[in-house]
């Protein structure tokens, strides 16, 4: 069974292949999308998103799995998509700096081997746990990017809807000390929210732009499953109905239209680039021509139809020919002094809980296509439901 496997997140230029140390998350943000995945569903014993943050399932033997995929799996193979350049990402179902990290060191171990191997890494946290690790970084800082969402910047506000994460100012110390040591940096504005104000957005972009930011990636909120209704929940819980109204007074279709409407003016400035996602199924509720002006920023693959869900690492290997194309999609740069803001709608979604975090025996690591065609095998049961 593979550590690294194909990453959905080529769409959004972030990785072409994906290591997740864990499943499960300690930080238990509300407007996470990884409860809704199939790959954290096939492997949560059946936990709502009301209880994403309140357990952690690390991989056994995933350092041991990745060691021995790394003998066959070279960078050269890693560029041998369509729609990528090769990068890895860490991680996707996880923020693999969850607070167990500090003691289980598994991300550690899967970044040393993977930048000893001489790949691409693209670092995603919303914890400065990821600190101690730095000496990794800025020793292959060639082949690192080291990113954070920033969706505000209001410490408040991020303690309820961020439980457990490093606050968003904290966070920024954090990519201000990695830019010292010359390790490139990126930042996720995301998710946008619906009371987000232009100002906040050109405020935390400019401070990209000043910090050598290398892409400034813009995600539109997505509801997804019951990811709204938690989070009025916590909001109103605290006092802030104000915000609680503004996310209860949406429903997908207007959150469709919010979301065209915010992007449209986002491509007036020459710092953004809308880039929604194919998952948010645009055509059901705007206009064919407005749905049309969103495609047109997404990726292109001349894969005939594969992408990185479907496609395996033995279909990598055998499509050497393939490699030798013009790479369509190419992972975004720009210069540190120019960021390249890029828009994208996301598919971000879920709840959180409050308990005591349960961090249970590990699971063996598995292929996430694995796990996702048998996550929809199992949907197919009477009385389950299919998955997202």
């Amino acid at each position: 069974m593979d550590a690294i496997s194909p990453s959905q997140l080529w769409k959004k230029r972030l990785g072409d292949w994906v290591v997740n140390p864990y499943i499960g998350c300690e930080h238990g943000c509300l407007h996470c999308y990884c409860p809704a995945m199939p790959g954290v569903k096939f492997h949560n014993d059946g936990r709502s998103q009301a209880e994403w943050g309140s357990y952690l399932l690390p991989k056994d033997g995933i350092v041991e799995a990745l060691r021995r995929q790394l003998r066959k799996f070279t960078p050269d193979k890693a560029k041998r998509t369509d729609w990528g350049d090769g990068w890895v990402l860490m991680s996707f179902l996880t923020d693999c700096y969850t607070p167990a990290e500090a003691e289980l060191k598994l991300t550690r171990q899967c970044l040393e081997l993977l930048l000893d191997a001489g790949h691409k890494v693209r670092v995603q946290t919303r914890s400065a746990l990821v600190e101690r690790d730095f000496d990794l970084l800025a020793a292959h800082k060639d082949r690192v990017r080291l990113g954070t969402s920033l969706p505000y910047l209001d410490d408040v506000l991020a303690r309820i809807l961020e439980p457990r994460a490093t606050g968003p100012t904290r966070r920024q110390k954090m990519l201000e000390k990695a830019a010292a040591l010359g390790i490139p940096v990126y930042v996720a504005i995301a998710p946008v929210m619906p009371w987000t104000q232009a100002d906040e957005l050109r405020g935390i972009a400019a401070w990209a732009g000043e910090l050598g930011a290398t892409e400034v990636f813009c995600e539109v909120l997505n509801p997804k499953e019951d990811n709204l209704t938690g989070m009025e929940r916590v909001l109103r819980a605290a006092g802030r109905n104000d915000l609680a109204d503004q996310i209860r007074s949406h429903d997908k279709e207007a959150w469709a239209h919010a979301t065209l409407a915010r992007l449209r003016r986002l491509a007036g400035s020459r710092a953004f680039v809308p880039w929604p996602d194919t998952g948010r199924g645009w055509a059901k509720h705007l206009p064919v021509e407005d749905a049309d002006w969103l495609r047109q920023f997404l990726p292109a693959s001349s894969m005939g139809g594969v992408s990185p869900s479907t496609f395996t690492l033995g279909q990598a290997e055998r499509r050497r020919s393939i490699a030798t194309k013009t790479a369509i999609a190419s992972h975004t740069t720009s210069d540190p002094t120019n960021p390249v803001v890029t828009a994208k709608n996301g598919v971000l979604a879920p709840p959180t809980a409050a308990s005591p975090i349960a961090i249970s025996a590990g699971v063996t690591p598995a292929d996430s296509h694995t796990a996702r065609r048998a996550a929809h095998a199992r949907s197919r049961q009477p009385g389950l439901s299919r998955p997202v």
